[in-house]
């Protein structure tokens, strides 16, 4: 099964926005990363799917998204922990990933 790790930066960590490259790599020797991304961060915040685009100052530090292979939820937790930053720099969020639908389409953009 496929799971999102989210890795958020607690405060006065950005100096850990260096160690996602060792994350990547202990993730990729163990065997179980699939994809991943470091995010820049940001001073502000712009969310769409509103009547106007929203922008606010970003309170939510997301400094990178890792995509694993795991068993089951057990496993995508026990894995989260072995981010060297994970509990010192910043937490992590586990989620499963949803694959979609065989044949599923996604919506025509204007």
């Amino acid at each position: 099964m496929k799971y999102v790790l989210l890795a958020r930066l607690r405060d006065g960590a950005e100096a850990a926005q260096g160690l996602v490259e060792c994350e990547l790599g202990a993730l990729r020797a163990a065997g179980h990363l699939v994809a991943a991304a470091r995010l820049e961060t940001a001073e502000t915040l712009i969310m769409t799917g509103h009547d106007v685009p929203l922008v606010r100052p970003a309170d939510d530090r997301l400094a990178a998204v890792f995509i694993i292979d795991a068993r089951d939820l057990n496993d995508a937790v026990r894995v989260a922990g072995w981010l060297v930053g994970s509990g010192r720099y910043w937490s992590v969020e586990v989620r499963q990933a949803v694959e979609p639908a065989p044949g599923a389409r996604g919506r025509a953009h204007p």
